[in-house]
């Protein structure tokens, strides 16, 4: 019973809700993070979904980060998650790694920590997210609880 209930509410809500994924992807050898421009301002790589995502289904998320991008990413943790109740929206913020050659980006520009405080974001709350992971890289100052391969990468000077 439980069940058919479900799939009755499933199909009632199917593609009214938004996903919104946004991807913070690390220079290989700088501090910066990878982001765009528009009219609106600058903004962190997104892909828009017209489904719920649930924040642990990484093939799907790798996959339309990756294919929006042009070039195939791992992903490292999550850095930020909001639900709008009112627009039916999730918002995801991703940190990524790129595995393989930056060299096939298809746009963006990228911003260091100095010049980030002078840009106009069109998500201004992702501000304080861009400038905490950089400022974690800048000081290889990362949380406890952060995944070991991450720590790994940084302090050894891995490329990513």
């Amino acid at each position: 019973m439980l069940s058919v209930l479900s799939e009755a509410i499933a199909k009632f809500f199917k593609g009214k809700r938004e996903s919104y994924i946004y991807g913070i992807l690390s220079h290989p050898t700088e501090t910066k993070v990878l982001m765009q421009l528009d009219r609106e301002g600058w903004f962190l790589p997104v892909v828009r979904i017209n489904q719920a995502i649930d924040y642990y289904d990484f093939g799907t998320i790798k996959q339309k980060i990756g294919k929006n991008l042009g070039i195939s990413v791992n992903l490292l943790y999550v850095a930020s998650q909001h639900y709008d109740k009112s627009k039916r929206q999730i918002h995801s913020v991703y940190v990524l790694e790129q595995d393989g050659s930056i060299s096939e980006l298809q746009d963006g520009s990228w911003i260091s920590l100095e010049r980030l405080s002078n840009l106009s974001l069109k998500q201004p709350e992702h501000k304080s997210i861009i400038e905490q992971y950089l400022t974690e890289i800048e000081r290889k100052n990362l949380p406890e609880l952060r995944p070991p391969y991450f720590l790994r990468r940084l302090l050894k000077g891995y490329s990513w």
